[in-house]
């Protein structure tokens, strides 16, 4: 694979997830999966808007150590990913530390809002620290 950059993916884009075709359709770029990965920090994620949509809020220390996938991906990925998650404008994409299951520490990009307004906190779910889709019968719907 060419350069690379690595993401951690903690929603819709992990696998058996709605949206994993999204990093594994090999004509949008190439990828690779590494490991399963857990934050360092805290973080808030919840499951909110009327199409079920996971979240994490840029409120490092609030929320739990979040579950997610790391993946190596290229140029041509990494923008389709950015496609995908509306960046920039919706979500921020930031650097944060992971660990993967072996213990080793790694530096990935996430995507995340910097924040949400009252209409989202109206609809979320609670804290969560693994989402899966259905988590507290909330079914994704693709916009």
């Amino acid at each position: 694979m060419t350069e690379t950059v690595r993401v951690f993916v903690y929603g819709t884009l992990k696998r058996n997830e709605p949206n994993y075709h999204i990093i594994s359709d090999e004509t949008r770029g190439k990828h690779k999966f590494i490991d399963t990965a857990t934050t360092i920090d805290k973080y808030p994620l919840f499951v909110a808007t009327a199409d079920n949509i996971p979240f994490i809020v840029n409120d490092r220390g609030q929320g739990f150590q979040i579950r997610g996938e790391l993946y190596d991906v290229d140029k041509q990925k990494l923008e389709s990913l950015d496609e995908c998650e509306g960046y920039p404008g919706w979500y921020n994409r930031i650097i944060i530390d992971v660990v993967d299951s072996k213990g080793e520490k790694h530096s990935a990009y996430i995507y995340l809002l910097d924040e949400y307004d009252s209409e989202m906190e109206k609809t979320r779910t609670k804290f969560i620290d693994n989402y899966t889709d259905g988590v507290e019968g909330r079914i994704y719907r693709e916009e």
